[in-house]
């Protein structure tokens, strides 16, 4: 089989990679479609009659379900349903308090709506530099629900690597613990 690397020097080759992170990606490779196609159907029955069986299922829990329908919906939307199902249900337990569901839905409901007011909209980046804990999660949460998209710091990064992040990220906002 013929494998050609293909680099797109001008960055119009439509991977939908913007200009600052370029170089994060790699090359594409391009094989000859005649090759791969004559190579995918000599492997393609063995291939299939393997997934076919489904050797995975060995390792289900006895009575788990073949299959689990998965909603198509985002994740804020899987979120408030989870809370809207159990509201008085604990989502939480840090230090000994619990946060209850409904408490924990409207916390990221008060944050998502705080953010807005701040200005962050749909596609803008905000860095969560925070502990394991529940303000994580909220500000998580509160985050993809004003249409933002979450890049999480590690607490253990060195400030180089957090500056290295919050640049590379082009993050508009910073969520950190004042012990940070």
């Amino acid at each position: 089989m013929h494998v050609e690397i293909v680099q797109d020097p001008q960055g119009i080759g439509g991977d939908g990679v913007d200009e600052p992170h370029r170089k994060h990606v790699t090359p594409a490779v391009r094989v000859n479609a005649a090759e791969a196609k004559s190579a995918t159907d000599r492997a393609a029955p063995d291939v299939l009659k393997a997934y076919l069986a489904r050797p995975w299922r060995a390792w289900y829990a006895k009575g788990a379900p073949d299959h689990v329908d998965i909603p198509l919906q985002s994740v804020p939307e899987a979120f408030d349903a989870a809370c809207a199902t159990r509201p008085d249900q604990v989502a939480l337990i840090f230090f000994g308090r619990e946060l209850r569901y409904r408490e924990l839905r409207e916390a990221t409901d008060r944050f998502a709506n705080a953010l807005a007011t701040l200005g962050i909209r749909k596609g803008d980046r905000v860095a969560l530099y925070l502990l394991n804990s529940p303000q994580f999660v909220i500000a998580y949460f509160g985050v993809l629900k004003a249409g933002a998209v979450v890049t999480p710091i590690s607490p253990v990064y060195t400030s180089h690597e957090v500056r290295h992040q919050l640049e590379d990220s082009g993050a508009r906002a910073m969520v950190c613990q004042d012990i940070l």
